[in-house]
C-alpha cells in the first residue's frame, strides 16, 4: 500500500516493531514500481499466520528516577519534571484452518505523563499595576496624551498618570489574568510546569487465505488513534474564561486507518500476477485548548468568537519585554485525506531475464481547514505605551 500523507509528505500508519516480518531500504536506481519518491524508498511487509501459534508481549519504561534535570531547569532553579512512559503490546498469530487460513494480529499503546517546563518573560508586578490604573509617574519614559495637540505638539499626562476614562479597558482587563512573576528579574522572571500527556492505541488485524495451489488472499486492517494534550506557558485564573492557559496549550489528535486486500494468482512457473486494493486514511486535528471558551467577547472584544472553532483570546504580543497573552497561532487545524488505490503487477521471467508489467491508480481526497493566524494577531512596540496609544499592527 501506498503509506504517504498527502499534505505533509509523512507515513500514515507507523507499523509496530513486532509486526513486520521484513524490511527494504533503497536509496537509488530502484525499478518505475516504486515510484512517487525523489529519495529513499522503504517497502515494509507485515507478518502473517502460521500453521503455528505464536504470540509476543512487552512493556518498554522510561521513569524520572533514573534520568538528570535539564540544564535550564537547574540554571533557573527549577525541579526536574516527572515522566512516566509506558511502551506496551503484543501479537498473537496462528492458523484457523492449516495449511489454509491463518491469522495475525498485534496491538501497541503508549501511556506518557511527561509535564513541560517552560521559562517566559511576562510584566514585573509593579508594570501589571500601571496599565491596570493607568500610573506610570515611576516610569522614566513621558507618555503623551493623543487627544491634547497644542500648536501641533503633544501635551504629556499629568504626572505620566493616564485617567481611567482614557484606559482600554480590555487591556486592563487582560493585565489582571496575569500571574504574579516567579523571580525579581526583568526578564525570564517566570517558570511554568504544566501537565503533558499522550495516549497511543494502535492495531492490526490480517487474514490470510490460501485458495487452491496456485492462489493465495489476503485482507488487512490497521488503525492508530492518538490524542496528546500540550499545556501552555502562562496559567489562567478561572475568572478568564479561557480554559487552563492564557497562553498556549493545544490538544493534537490523529485517528488514522488503512486497509488492503492483495491476492496473488501464479499463472505457472514464470508467471505471477499481484493485484491489491486499498484505502489509507489520514485524520489530523490541533485543536487550542481555549478554544470552547469565548473570553474576548467576555472582556469587550467583538468580532472574534463568532463560530465554534474561534474560541479563545486574539494573540496581543508585547515587543518589550517580549511576551505574548493569548493565542498568536494558526490553530485550530483540521486534516483529513483518504487515498483510494488500486495497482496490478505481473511478473514474467524469460531465461535469465525477469519482466515486470503493471500500473498504480491512486485517488486523494482531502478536506483541510486552517487560518494564519486563526483570531487576529496584535503587536505591540513597547510595554510603556498603553495599549489603546500605541502603534499597533493587526492582522485578520
Amino acid at each position: 500500500m501506498y503509506d504517504k500523507g498527502l499534505w505533509l509528505n509523512n507515513l500514515v500508519i507507523v507499523p509496530t516493531i513486532d509486526s513486520i516480518q521484513e524490511t527494504r531500504v533503497m536509496s537509488s536506481n530502484y525499478s518505475a514500481q516504486y515510484g512517487a519518491a525523489a529519495g529513499g524508498v522503504t517497502v515494509v511487509q507485515s507478518k502473517s499466520g502460521t500453521n503455528d501459534y505464536h504470540g509476543s508481549l512487552y512493556e518498554f519504561l522510561r521513569n524520572d528516577k533514573l534520568d538528570a534535570n535539564t540544564f535550564f531547569n537547574n540554571k533557573a532553579g527549577a525541579a526536574k519534571p516527572t515522566l512516566r512512559r509506558n511502551e506496551f503490546g503484543g501479537t498473537i498469530g496462528g492458523a484457523i484452518r492449516k495449511n489454509k487460513t491463518f491469522f495475525f494480529g498485534d496491538y501497541q499503546g503508549i501511556r506518557l505523563a511527561q509535564p513541560t517546563t517552560t521559562i517566559s518573560t511576562i510584566p514585573t508586578a509593579a508594570q501589571q499595576a500601571m496599565v491596570q490604573t493607568g500610573n506610570f509617574s515611576a516610569f522614566p519614559t513621558t507618555i503623551y496624551d493623543p487627544n491634547n495637540v497644542v500648536n501641533g505638539a503633544r501635551v504629556p499626562f499629568t504626572g505620566n498618570i493616564i485617567p481611567a476614562s482614557q484606559l482600554d479597558p480590555a487591556a486592563v482587563k487582560l493585565f489582571t489574568f496575569l500571574p504574579a512573576p516567579t523571580s525579581s528579574a526583568a526578564t525570564q522572571n517566570y517558570v511554568f510546569t504544566g501537565p503533558g500527556h499522550q495516549r497511543t492505541d494502535q492495531f492490526d488485524v490480517r487474514g490470510d487465505q490460501n485458495i487452491g495451489a496456485s492462489d493465495r488472499l489476503f485482507l488487512k486492517f490497521s488503525y492508530d488513534k492518538t490524542d496528546r494534550p500540550a499545556p501552555g506557558s502562562i496559567p489562567a485564573p478561572a475568572s478568564a474564561n479561557t480554559g487552563p492557559y492564557l497562553t498556549g496549550g493545544n490538544t493534537t489528535r490523529f485517528a488514522n486507518w488503512a486497509a488492503a486486500a492483495n491476492y496473488t494468482k501464479v499463472f505457472g512457473p514464470t508467471i505471477v500476477n499481484e493485484a491489491r486494493v486499498g484505502a489509507v486514511r489520514w485524520n489530523f486535528s490541533i485543536i487550542p485548548t481555549d478554544t470552547p471558551f469565548t473570553p474576548a467577547a467576555a472582556i469587550g472584544i467583538p468580532g472574534i468568537n463568532t463560530t465554534d472553532n474561534s474560541g479563545g483570546l486574539p494573540g496581543y504580543t508585547l515587543n518589550s519585554p517580549g511576551f505574548t497573552i493569548g493565542d498568536a497561532s494558526t490553530f485550530p487545524e483540521f486534516s483529513r485525506t483518504i487515498t483510494y488505490q488500486y495497482e496490478d503487477i505481473l511478473t514474467m521471467v524469460k531465461g535469465s531475464h525477469t519482466l515486470k508489467f503493471g500500473g498504480r491508480y491512486l485517488r486523494k481526497t482531502e478536506v483541510k481547514e486552517f487560518s494564519v493566524p486563526f483570531l487576529g494577531n496584535e503587536n505591540v512596540r513597547r510595554f510603556d505605551v498603553p495599549m489603546n496609544d500605541a502603534s499597533r499592527v493587526s492582522s485578520v
